[in-house]
């Protein structure tokens, strides 16, 4: 069980007193209701932010992951650990 928040324009995912920032899978989209946002993975899943919450996946080294493949860069102020999430 974990926390997923906004912090610093950063979605935030706390889990453990340990701060990362989440890995959404391709097709993954985020809609904007009222106080929270939707974040919807192709094929389930849906999470609400700000909320408690249990994610499937597993934290992953930055230096693993490919960040050529994102339209922007990780803003370094965002957590730098990341949790990629699992397909649901």
């Amino acid at each position: 069980m974990g926390r997923l928040s906004v912090r610093n324009d950063c979605i935030v995912f706390t889990m453990r007193d340990s701060d990362a920032t989440p890995l959404w899978p391709a097709g993954s989209t985020i809609e904007q209701h009222d106080d929270a946002l939707i974040i919807r993975v192709e094929g389930g899943a849906s999470y609400r932010v700000p909320s408690a919450t249990t994610i499937a996946g597993a934290f992953v080294p930055l230096n693993s992951v490919n960040m050529t493949k994102f339209s922007k860069p990780l803003p370094e102020r965002c957590p730098s650990a990341i949790f990629a999430v699992a397909r649901q």
